[in-house]
């Protein structure tokens, strides 16, 4: 006959049962985002052998919309349930040691951005900013449908290197590359020739083009300035107006940190300026 365990000791094995399955439960329930650490090359290695996509925060130390992100989504027991099945999580500081390298390799332009990646680090899908943990989870639910698309950009690239040219591909193309935010400005010159300036910034176009610019100096970026609306009357055109905004940014941004003389870095503030000036609805003086 198998002995008896006191009535107290029964009681106190119970409680205590009780007390670890409470506390683990706890701590599943609270657990947010789990980040990996190491090197990038350990990441990538970390993707490949649990077979799956990677997010990548990037952000900076002084980034206050970061570091909310950080607190309220990146804690969060739904968002961390979503992030850690799908994904392998990585957070890069885009100013120290590696982050510098990878930052441009990507084409970052703003904090905190957000990187889909493929195990083999090839981009599939990004978004930037922060405002709440519903339109954080949105955008994750967009990029884990964006993985798996049997079509990557590289595709789309060497198809394009290969003197792919007819306007159907290169309207897709620059679609594509305007949803990763990796702008191609030969791609748009070639797709723009095919049609007359006059409706370079139609609807559609004007997306393609926003979201292609590389610089503020040129003739597509003027055109694309002239038709970003400050007041958009329905939610549809807020959001393309937003797509055209970040195009226009984007390409401000990138002259500033390609600036080398004292002239060229004030010309991207004047039109960073000019910018934010449509943002506000009037054109003003230069």
């Amino acid at each position: 006959m198998r002995p008896t365990l006191p009535a107290a000791s029964l009681r106190l094995t119970f409680l205590l049962a009780l007390c670890l399955t409470t506390l683990f439960a706890h701590a599943d329930d609270s657990t947010g985002i789990q980040f990996v650490k190491g090197s990038w090359k350990a990441v990538l290695a970390e993707a490949k052998k649990r077979n799956k996509p990677i997010f990548v925060d990037v952000y900076t130390t002084w980034c206050g919309p970061c570091k909310l992100m950080e607190k309220q989504a990146f804690s969060d027991a739904r968002v961390g349930k979503l992030m850690n099945a799908n994904f392998v999580n990585y957070k890069l500081d885009a100013e120290k040691d590696e982050g510098m390298a990878l930052a441009k390799h990507y084409v970052i332009t703003g904090y905190p951005t957000g990187l889909y990646l493929s195990e083999d680090g090839i981009l599939t899908y990004r978004h930037s900013g922060y405002s709440n943990i519903a339109d954080f989870m949105a955008e994750v639910n967009k990029a884990i449908k964006a993985a798996k698309d049997g079509r990557p950009i590289t595709t789309w690239d060497a198809e394009f290197e290969q003197r792919k040219r007819d306007p159907v591909f290169l309207k897709a193309y620059l679609d594509k590359r305007a949803k990763l935010g990796l702008p191609h400005a030969n791609a748009l010159n070639a797709y723009l020739a095919f049609i007359p300036e006059a409706e370079w910034t139609t609807k559609n176009n004007l997306l393609l083009a926003a979201g292609n610019l590389t610089t503020a100096r040129s003739r597509v970026f003027e055109l694309v300035l002239l038709k970003a609306d400050s007041v958009s009357k329905n939610r549809e055109s807020a959001e393309r107006n937003n797509r055209v905004i970040a195009g226009l940014m984007d390409a401000v941004a990138r002259d500033r940190k390609d600036a080398i003389t004292e002239d060229e870095l004030e010309e991207s503030i004047q039109n960073a300026r000019r910018v934010n000036r449509q943002l506000k609805g009037g054109s003003g003086p230069n």
